[in-house]
């Protein structure tokens, strides 16, 4: 058999193998990265939980305005931060499954690349010279 054919499906195989891993490895972050965010999501309802108690609690009237715009307030800035950051846990996860393929992609065509130099293939074929 062709050494030149061995190492290329070596080279196309250990490609492939990298694509999966990295694939493993991105969702696994992101995963991650979610149940970060729902633990502080967890964190936020028990702050906003117990700033509405103290509020309820310290005798000021509970339905008042600036009672309710502080609430108010601290439940839209959680809101936000907890959007920001399910998006920077898809963000991520999209740009490394984008860069498992672009590693796939330039493995294989290396390992082409190696394949077509290891038999002259640009000088024979290429070229229309006689093999």
């Amino acid at each position: 058999m062709d050494p030149g054919l061995i190492s290329l499906g070596i080279g196309v195989a250990s490609s492939g193998a990298q694509w999966w891993l990295q694939k493993k490895q991105v969702a696994e972050q992101k995963r991650v990265a979610l149940e970060e965010e729902r633990r502080t999501q967890l964190q936020r309802q028990a702050v906003l939980g117990g700033a509405t108690a103290r509020g309820a609690a310290s005798g000021f009237e509970f339905e008042s305005q600036g009672l309710q715009k502080y609430l108010g307030d601290m439940e839209a800035e959680f809101s936000r931060q907890r959007q920001w950051a399910l998006d920077q846990a898809r963000r991520g996860a999209k740009l490394g499954n984008l860069a498992a393929g672009i590693g796939l992609a330039t493995g294989i065509a290396g390992s082409a690349n190696d394949y077509m130099k290891s038999n002259n293939w640009f000088l024979t074929k290429a070229l229309g010279s006689p093999a």
